[in-house]
């Protein structure tokens, strides 16, 4: 592609309102709220925020519906201080914006997130119209309320040359499962987490709460079988990630061993991935260097409670697998057939 690179993000924009807690209740009982932040929220705001903050330099455009309130106007001005276009932000009277309840447990790092899409629902093919076509990358982040018609109209901006991410979230997964098979298989690229493909696919690849890098290996292949994806496919867990090209390219990754007492919170830390695995698509990173990127900035994310505020700049985030070093190896072996 001869185009100066440049992506658009479509997806969610909402508003996190994040609480420390210190143990999750069970239900009709209580916990103690040890620190509270207002973040940035939903796929496609935390992916375009995490883009900027790594690189600075890359056009990118935000496309996505929010409330006529307080909640929307922040958001606007939090991506415009970022350098993120909003010519493709739809302001709507008829939903407030959408926002985020989102509980992390100080003991374990581990999130809850109550959500209510809000405005997010509206999103429609029509606030593509002001993106401009000469847009290389466009990332899908979730797939909303017609996968459908937002494919196909992206998938006209394929036609000239552009390439399409899509990945989508667990709720998603979980109400459609192999049904988005045909809808992801559209993508030049799809990243996904290990719960979301376990979930479309009908399997789990863990025995004994290890990963079992052979039944991954094999679902994986299942997967671009089924869904005819154009070319590459990721998918990130705790310990790592795998990626796969349709050509038959296989590559393992360990993630970051981050001390538990730097880790702050792991909300926000698979958009992070994303975000890592998008600049280095963008860039045309080595296959080694997009899933590195990805795992430095999931890293950096979990440092700080919000959802972006530990995102660096690529080069400091790459700094912290130095600092602390990986995570075992997944298999001994990166194969390429």
């Amino acid at each position: 592609m001869n185009t100066p690179i440049s992506l658009a993000v479509v997806g969610s924009w909402s508003i996190s309102y994040i609480k420390l807690i210190d143990e999750f209740p069970k239900e009709g009982t209580a916990a103690e709220i040890l620190q509270e932040r207002l973040s940035n929220g939903g796929t496609a705001y935390n992916t375009a925020v995490n883009i900027s903050r790594l690189d600075p330099h890359i056009p990118i455009f935000a496309v996505g519906t929010i409330g006529c309130d307080l909640d929307g106007e922040s958001i606007l001005e939090d991506l415009k201080s970022h350098q993120i276009s909003t010519k493709a932000m739809v302001t709507s009277p008829d939903l407030p914006t959408g926002y985020e309840d989102v509980t992390s447990v100080k003991k374990t790092g581990r999130c809850t997130i109550f959500r209510q899409k809000g405005a997010n629902q509206l999103l429609s093919k029509d606030s593509l119209k002001s993106i401009p076509e000469t847009v290389s990358h466009y990332y899908f982040s979730s797939l909303i309320e017609n996968p459908e018609i937002m494919i196909d109209v992206l998938t006209e901006r394929q036609k000239k040359g552009a390439h399409l991410i899509v990945s989508v979230n667990q709720q998603e997964a979980t109400q459609y499962q192999s049904k988005l098979l045909p809808v992801l298989g559209k993508a030049n690229t799809v990243i996904l987490g290990l719960a979301e493909f376990e979930l479309i696919m009908g399997e789990s690849v863990r025995v004994g709460g290890s990963i079992d890098s052979e039944s991954l290996i094999h679902l994986s292949s299942e997967f671009i079988k089924k869904s005819g994806l154009l070319e590459k496919l990721f998918i990130h867990f705790p310990e790592g990630a795998l990626y796969r090209k349709v050509t038959g390219t296989i590559a393992w990754e360990s993630s970051i061993a981050l001390p538990r007492s730097k880790t702050s919170s792991s909300y926000g830390s698979g958009d992070a991935f994303k975000s890592g695995v998008i600049l280095g698509i963008l860039h045309s990173y080595s296959k080694e260097k997009i899933l590195r990127l990805g795992h430095a900035a999931a890293a950096a994310a979990m440092m700080d409670l919000s959802a972006s505020g530990g995102v660096w700049s690529e080069k400091k985030c790459l700094q912290l697998e130095e600092a602390f070093g990986k995570r075992p190896p997944l298999v001994s072996y990166t194969h390429a057939a």
